[in-house]
């Protein structure tokens, strides 16, 4: 997932962020978010937790997955 992720932080700078935490070095996080298995994205809009995507996801998909989360909660701002 790392590349995927890479390839859209690059593409959609400006209007997201992407980051990344290391699931051994960080178990406290893991614990906060239950986290039960790696990958596991979670997408936050204004500070809260919006959407949460387990396994690995297609390029494609995850984009489609973003975009539709995002578009759902700027709105409704």
């Amino acid at each position: 997932m790392a590349p995927v992720l890479a390839e859209i932080a690059r593409e959609r700078e400006g209007s997201l962020r992407v980051v990344t935490v290391d699931s051994d070095a960080n178990p406290k996080v893991v614990e906060r978010f239950g986290v039960m298995s790696v990958p596991t994205l979670l997408l936050f809009s204004g500070g809260e937790q919006v959407h949460r995507v387990v396994g690995y996801t297609a390029k494609p998909k995850l984009l489609r997955i973003v975009d539709e989360t995002l578009a759902e909660h700027v709105a409704a701002r």
